[in-house]
Parts: C-alpha cells; sequence; structure tokens
C-alpha cells in the first residue's frame, strides 16, 4: 500500500486536487494520503517539517494546474524562483530523496508540462519525469482509475508467506501428525454422538427451525426498522464524513454519483441548526459509513421529519 503526498497550490488547482484526493483516499485509506502541510507547530522549521513529511512517502503526486510555474507572490515575484516557497521545497525534497520515491508530475486544467527553462535548477529532474493526465468530467472517472490502477500494479499488497502454523490453519497437511488430529475428533465426535442418542431414547420432539440470517446491526438506530430513509447523490462525488475528537469531521469516503445511501440515523447540530445523517453505503470492496448534511442540494432525501 503505497503512502502519497500530494503537492499543489491552492490557487492553481484547489477544486480538483480535493477530487483527487478523495479518491485515492477511497483506495489506498485516509492514512496512507496527505496532502495540505497546515498542521506544522508554531515555531517550527516548516523546511524541516515538510522534508520529514516527504521522507515517510513512497509516491509525491505533484498537481501541475494551467498557473503552477506562473503565479507570483504579493509583490510580484514569481514563487517558483523563492527557495522558501512550498511547492518548490516539497519537490525539492522529493527529486532529492536517498531512498527511492516516485515523483509523478500530475497535469489538471489543461496545463502542459513546463520545461526547464520554467524551472529553478533544482527542479530540472522533474522534466524529465513520466507525466499523468487527470482531465475534468466526463473524463475524471477513467483518468483517475487508470493513475490508481498504475499505482496499485507498481505498489502490490505484499502476499503473507505460507508457515508451518498457516498451513494447518488452511487444512494444508505438514506432516503426517497434521492428519492424525482431526482423525481423532472425528472419532471422539461419532462416539459422544451415539451415547447422546442412546441416552435420549429415541425420543423425538418436535422443534422449529429458523432459517432466516440474522442481518448484522452496524449502528443501533432510534428507528426500528433500521433505516429512516434512502439518499440519491445528484452531483459528483460530495463528501462522507465521520465524526472525530473535539466535534471535528474526517474524510471517509466520498458518495459515487447516482449512488443509494441508506440513513441509519439523523441529529440536528445544536451549534448551526443543520440536520446530520448517519448514512451506510454497501459498494463492492468494502461498505462505507459517515455523515452528510441533510439539507445541502448534493442529495434527494426521502426523510421523516425530526421530532
Amino acid at each position: 500500500m503505497p503512502r502519497i503526498f500530494i503537492s499543489y497550490r491552492r490557487a492553481d488547482s484547489r477544486t480538483i486536487t480535493g477530487r483527487i484526493y478523495d479518491r485515492l483516499v477511497y483506495a489506498f485509506g485516509a492514512d496512507n494520503v496527505f496532502k495540505d502541510v497546515d498542521d506544522i507547530p508554531l515555531g517550527s522549521d516548516f523546511r524541516e517539517v515538510i522534508h520529514d513529511a516527504v521522507a515517510k512517502t513512497d509516491v509525491l503526486m505533484v498537481i501541475i494546474g494551467p498557473q503552477w510555474a506562473t503565479l507570483t507572490d504579493q509583490k510580484g515575484r514569481r514563487r517558483l524562483d523563492d527557495p522558501d516557497d512550498f511547492v518548490r521545497i516539497e519537490v525539492e525534497a522529493g527529486l532529492r530523496r536517498d531512498n527511492p520515491v516516485v515523483v509523478i508530475p500530475v497535469l489538471v486544467g489543461g496545463a502542459v508540462m513546463p520545461t526547464d527553462a520554467d524551472l529553478p535548477d533544482s527542479l530540472d529532474p522533474l522534466v524529465f519525469r513520466n507525466a499523468a493526465m487527470v482531465r475534468e468530467d466526463p473524463d475524471f472517472n477513467s483518468d483517475m482509475a487508470r493513475l490508481i490502477d498504475q499505482l496499485k500494479r507498481d505498489f502490490p499488497e505484499p502476499t503473507p508467506a505460507m508457515t508451518p502454523k498457516t498451513q494447518r490453519r488452511s487444512g494444508v497437511p505438514n506432516t503426517a501428525a497434521g492428519w492424525l488430529l482431526p482423525g481423532v475428533l472425528v472419532v471422539i465426535g461419532v462416539v459422544v454422538l451415539a451415547l447422546i442418542l442412546l441416552l435420549s431414547g429415541g425420543d423425538k420432539k418436535d422443534t422449529v427451525r429458523n432459517d432466516t440470517a440474522t442481518p448484522p446491526i452496524l449502528n443501533p438506530s432510534p428507528n426500528a426498522e433500521g433505516v429512516l430513509c434512502t439518499v440519491v447523490n445528484l452531483r459528483t462525488f460530495p463528501i462522507l464524513l465521520r465524526q472525530g475528537p473535539a466535534v471535528t469531521y474526517d474524510r471517509v469516503g466520498t458518495l459515487e454519483p447516482n449512488e443509494v445511501g441508506y440513513v441509519i440515523d439523523q441529529d440536528i447540530s445544536p451549534d448551526t441548526g443543520k440536520v446530520w445523517m448517519l448514512v451506510y453505503i454497501n459498494r463492492e470492496g468494502g461498505p462505507l459509513e459517515g455523515y452528510l448534511k441533510g439539507d445541502q442540494p448534493t442529495e434527494q432525501t426521502t426523510c421523516p421529519p425530526l421530532e
């Protein structure tokens, strides 16, 4: 599972970078995708913090929009020419890493790959890195699927080695002793069953068999039927949130276009008065569960009003 660091300029590609981040989180998990070094402690050297963050990743994804190389600061100077520019430090950290790191330029918004004349000398190696392209809809999904598939091929999940213990657990005999214990257990089981039948005297009683499977309870809900309503997504990838500490929310995934989510609980925020719904989405690859705002135009709801 690769650890991915996303480098981008907010004024250049903030919106599409957010969509790219959400798709990568869904594919690789929130713990493996990083962007926005906003939590740098006061008094810390931000250059060292960025270097440490990049040093822990396998992939540095450089999001390049139309203004990535030309944006200027308040004094009219090009940001990329500033040695203390955040984006420049991030890319330099990836290109200078001693241990291997994959640096992938990702072209968005119709941008083209910059030339060495557009870059400081320290960023010249970026020109020779093969770039990916992520376009807006209707090509966004296919471009992201291609990028994610490539990352999964480059960083495959490790296959656990077969050990004697796992061989026995999986039913693969390691030695002749592997067959002995199951045989003994079968014999003991037959003897015990015969004794039970003998002691019961063959008296058969009518019993009721219940073949109805009990569905798993994901979360307790005040609704007896377990589902308050359904949510149908009408837009592209609204963010699904999970409540965290101190009433903060972390992203856990996105709601796909035309995907239906089942609301198993809902509540009103005491601070804002907004309706929040706990949504469960059953999809291939594993279910998602988190909160969506019920009063946003991204959902069409049939929820009853809160009492």
